[in-house]
């Protein structure tokens, strides 16, 4: 808000008539103050360019995405209840998946009138951006450095791997639980450089929508974990991150514990398995 309320003023100075030089001195000097949201913007347009190129090649999802449209239209079907089995190409596959990133997908089809195709298409490609934001967010709080940040934000915005397989449709999950880790994580190494409350309970509400999004997102959570702990921690902040890890076991249950009521450990063993 402070910046559209600059970006209003500026404007406003601009069209006054005056000396062109001084306004030309206020434009510099407000771009000057405020070059590290406009670097960061900067790099998130670009992200955003190089991931719709590939959106817009075509009129439907990329890649995969048939699962989880399946998936999301029986969330409707079921009145947003977890349903026991998807019948995805006939079969009676246990509804496992963790299901945060096809809420959404059902909760955006039911209040849009675009349609899930629509929805598996554009959605991931927008979180994967925002994404890039986080990821010069993390970079800038762990080195201090602005330059060093907006720089890991451009490498990690053009690095294909950053976005080829989180813009497809199945990055309905994808996408968000590599957003999610990403802050996850910048919490993690708050948790372990200061005991403060709201670190815990961010690590927490992070980490918990990390398992729900993607489990191999939420391995990517605990691995980063124990190396901002073995680098930045102590003893106090390994009893936190453990804290940390409890609570955001519990604010996942309802998802997991439903899953292993219904269906037992079965489900995650095998997903362990997989490739």
């Amino acid at each position: 808000m402070r910046v559209i309320m600059s970006l209003t003023r500026v404007g406003a100075l601009v069209l006054v008539p005056g000396p062109a030089r001084a306004r030309r001195a206020v434009v510099r000097g407000w771009a000057h103050r405020h070059r590290w949201t406009l670097g960061a913007t900067a790099v998130m347009l670009l992200a955003a360019v190089v991931r719709l190129r590939y959106v817009l090649s075509t009129d439907f999802p990329l890649g995969d995405g048939g699962l989880f449209s399946s998936m999301a239209g029986e969330i409707e079907q079921a009145k947003f209840r977890l349903p026991l089995f998807t019948s995805y190409n006939g079969g009676q596959i246990p509804f496992a998946y963790p299901p945060a990133g096809l809420y959404t997908a059902a909760l955006l089809d039911a209040a849009l009138p675009c349609g899930l195709t629509e929805i598996l298409r554009f959605v991931p490609s927008f979180v994967n951006t925002l994404t890039v934001g986080a990821v010069i967010v993390l970079a800038q709080t762990i080195t201090r450095r602005r330059g060093v940040a907006l720089l890991s934000g451009t490498v990690f915005a053009l690095y294909p791997m950053s976005y080829l397989w989180l813009i497809m449709g199945g990055g309905i999950t994808r996408a968000f639980g590599l957003l999610f880790a990403v802050l996850a994580v910048r919490q993690v190494y708050h948790l372990c450089t200061r005991a403060h409350p709201g670190s815990l309970a961010g690590v927490i509400a992070l980490a918990a929508l990390t398992a729900m999004s993607h489990l191999e997102a939420a391995v990517f959570v605990l691995a980063s974990s124990a190396l901002l702990l073995a680098v930045y921690g102590d003893r106090g902040a390994l009893y936190r991150l453990v804290l940390a890890a409890a609570g955001a076991a519990l604010c996942a249950s309802p998802w997991w514990a439903t899953v292993m009521a219904r269906h037992g450990v079965t489900p995650f063993w095998l997903a362990g398995q997989t490739g």
